[in-house]
């Protein structure tokens, strides 16, 4: 087998990767000291940068926010534009 793609490594690391071919690529990763290296740096790579967790309750939270505010009046940014008087129509 040759030495796998940073794309493969990532798909093994994730999991998303067929059993057969996750097979081949553990195998292989046990036999080239290269590539099992770059697997361990991206495991501690994706493991420093993983995400923070959403505390528990956010989305109800902030569901509960928007509610209870009183709606407002909606005016997409070319409308908000349109309804200025250009500079150069105003008279001064």
């Amino acid at each position: 087998m040759s030495c796998p793609s940073a794309e493969e490594l990532s798909a093994l690391y994730d999991g998303v990767v067929p059993r057969d071919a996750a097979r081949a690529l553990r195998e292989h990763l046990s036999t080239c000291p290269r590539c099992a290296q770059e697997f361990a740096t991206l495991h501690r790579l994706l493991k420093v940068a993983a995400r923070p967790a959403v505390p528990a309750g956010l989305a109800q939270r902030a569901r509960g926010l928007t509610r209870s505010s009183p709606p407002g009046k909606s005016i997409r940014p070319e409308q908000r534009l349109s309804r200025q008087k250009p500079r150069s129509l105003s008279r001064r």
